[in-house]
């Protein structure tokens, strides 16, 4: 009834009306600004867990088709995951996830080197990689054992704890054998390979190098300074050789010197085979020389032996022939003798005295 009066009535209950609606309206505005980012947030973690399933269906499919072994072990040392690899080289038909390591495989190595179960506990002390004892087998009750490599690795999170290893390893069984073939053949022969490089003039050679050499000599040798223990009568065609397949003007090539590696024992017979490859897949053309030196002492001695032989075969021969002709000579002399009275004492025209000085003849010339 009195509309100029009724702000001033009724103020309270107005500025309380109005203050109710403005916190319903900023209540609602809030509500939804939050309801958006609720459904933004689970949209994103929607999608974000469809490409984790897809990121996981990926690594398991790449897992699966990989053909190391993977195995995957929790702080525990307890198997959380195992790719079909690492089932197969197992040999092992139960369940795999949260067994040991040691309850699945059986492996054995080297006494003086690290077990697996050991290797394991190293990493997640030491929160860095290392790799497996070499050689580590796996054994079997009913086929012949494998060779392995591998690594284990550890998973470190934000923290800096690890919450995970990861054993990857391979087969390397027939790799292995060839290289124990290629070490007794190696080791048979009396020989090492080498490489050369190209870039640092500087020779390469295997274990067996210090067989000959000695424990204190360096697997890496300038070409200076093995030339230096090559006899001076040598030296030259050595150096000749290496040029020439350096500088492309031949392939292969094969060079027999003498080396002293040890002052005490002297000189050595050597024989060097080398080949080069050019590599064109790099930025420019890279050559790589490799080789095999050849003891041929023990060759080398058989040979002179036969020369010596040879000379004393032709000397024989020689001195045979000297004897031969002197006895030719020294027989032929009374034979003329021989045979002269011989013819002689068929002839009437002499008396019996003087068949009988011929038969003397005949006699003392017999």
């Amino acid at each position: 009834n009195d509309p100029a009066n009724m702000f001033d009535t009724y103020s309270t209950e107005i500025n309380f009306i109005i203050a109710l609606l403005v916190l319903l309206t900023s209540s609602l505005a809030v509500f939804a600004l939050y309801h958006l980012r609720y459904i933004r947030i689970s949209k994103n973690n929607l999608k974000l867990q469809k490409e984790n399933e897809e990121r996981k269906e990926l690594l398991n499919n790449t897992l699966s088709v990989m053909s190391e072994g993977v195995v995957s072990f929790d702080g525990n040392f307890r198997i959380i995951d195992i790719n079909a690899a690492a089932r197969q080289m197992s040999g092992y038909g139960g369940n795999f996830i949260g067994r040991r390591f040691e309850e699945i495989f059986n492996t054995s190595q080297p006494k003086d080197q690290d077990s697996v179960g050991t290797l394991l506990e190293r990493v997640l002390e030491l929160k860095r990689r290392l790799s497996l004892s070499n050689p580590t087998r796996i054994n079997y009750s009913n086929r012949e054992s494998r060779v392995i490599s591998g690594s284990v690795s550890p998973v470190v999170n934000s923290e800096g704890v690890v919450s995970q290893l990861v054993l990857v390893f391979y087969d390397i069984t027939d790799s292995f054998k060839q290289k124990r073939f290629l070490n007794l053949a190696v080791e048979s022969a009396h020989s090492y390979t080498w490489y050369y490089n190209s870039y640092n003039n500087k020779f390469v050679f295997d274990e067996h190098f210090r067989i000959f050499a000695g424990e204190e000599s360096h697997s890496e040798v300038s070409m200076n300074y093995f030339i230096r223990n090559i006899h001076p009568d040598d030296r030259e065609k050595f150096v000749t050789c290496h040029q020439n397949i350096v500088e492309k003007k031949t392939t292969v090539f094969m060079v027999e010197y003498r080396i002293m590696f040890d002052r005490k024992g002297g000189y050595e017979w050597w024989e060097r085979r080398a080949i080069s490859f050019m590599d064109s897949s790099s930025e420019s053309d890279e050559l790589n020389i490799y080789g095999m030196d050849i003891n041929i002492a023990g060759h080398k001695a058989r040979e002179q032996e036969l020369i010596d032989a040879r000379n004393r075969a032709e000397e024989s021969d020689r001195l045979k022939s000297a004897f031969l002709s002197n006895i030719s000579h020294e027989i032929r002399t009374p034979l003329n003798g021989i045979v002269g009275f011989s013819n002689l004492l068929t002839d009437e025209e002499y008396s019996p005295s003087e068949k009988s000085n011929f038969i003397k003849v005949i006699n003392d010339n017999s």
